[in-house]
This record gives C-alpha cells, structure tokens and sequence, in this order.
C-alpha cells in the first residue's frame, strides 16, 4: 500500500514537473548561438583564475603583444593560457615549472610568482581607478 501511494505521487510530481517546464527554444539565427559561446568563453577562464589556488607554469612565449603563460593548477591539472599585455619585465624570470599563485584583493586579482606581481587583473572597482592623463 505504501510503495503504491509512492509511486503515485512519483508519477504526480513527474508530471507537474514537466507541465511547469518553460518551453525549450533552439538558437534561431547564428549570431544568438555564437552569442552563447562568447559568455561561455568569457565566464570560463575567469572561473578558472578566480578560484585562486596555486598553479605551475607549463609554458612560457613572449610576442608583440605580450607575454603567453600555459598554466595547470595544481589541485586538479586543468589548464589554460593566459596573456598579459605589455612589457612584463619580471616574466623573464618567470620559467617553465615555477609556481604561481593568484591573489584576490578589493580592486583585483594579483598574479604572484615567487613574492613578485606579475601582473594585475582589475575588477570593476579597479578599473575604476586605473586612468591615464597627461601631465601638463
């Protein structure tokens, strides 16, 4: 009797469930499915800094645009690159095998590599801050 009324009210909510459902609705045009992949791309790389934790550098390679860093973290082996633009003038000392941690603070996250700032990642607070005007 009981397994009956269980399997009852299983079927009750199953069905509830799928008539509250909202309707699914594919991407229409290209550009609201590319749309998707452009938050996606944007989410998760700062998912995988944000974390914090402590990665290893797995490469290294300096272009006109700045430095490329492959890091994997530690924890779990993800990896993933990162760029920082600009002249760097500590990646040089920076190699492949050395430790890097990333730092949250109020205005960003700090990229550390032996008791050395990399680089600075600005939130929206920090990008508030950062401004460039010409002394006269």
């Amino acid at each position: 009797m009981k397994a009956n009324f269980l399997r009852r009210a299983f079927l009750v909510l199953a069905v509830s469930v799928a008539l509250l459902a909202g309707p699914v609705h594919a991407q229409s045009t290209p550009s609201n499915a590319s749309a998707v992949s452009v938050a996606v791309s944007v989410l998760v790389p700062a998912a995988f800094i944000s974390e914090g934790g402590k990665y290893v550098v797995k490469g290294v390679q300096a272009s006109g645009e700045g430095t490329v860093y492959v890091l994997e973290k530690i924890s779990d082996g993800v990896r993933g690159s990162l760029t920082i633009a600009g002249n760097v003038s500590g990646a040089a000392s920076v190699g492949v095998g050395a430790s890097v941690t990333f730092v949250a603070t109020a205005s960003g996250t700090l990229m550390v590599s032996a008791g050395k700032v990399l680089a600075i990642i600005p939130n929206e607070f920090g990008r508030a801050l950062l401004k460039s005007d010409k002394l006269s």
